[in-house]
């Protein structure tokens, strides 16, 4: 919220428009996640029981 704020402390986005930009970063987030999730290379990793 500190990046949408004006120097008093208002926001700069009221009403819908405030909704709407935090929909609108959630959704380039989401679609940024999807295409890393594309090339993602998976990796098992098995852990050896210790000896005792």
């Amino acid at each position: 919220n500190q990046v949408i704020q004006n120097p008093d402390g208002t926001t700069k986005l009221v009403g819908a428009s405030y909704h709407l930009f935090f929909a609108g970063f959630m959704g380039i987030v989401a679609l940024i996640f999807a295409i890393y999730m594309r090339f993602y290379q998976e990796q098992h990793i098995i852990q050896e029981e210790s000896k005792q």
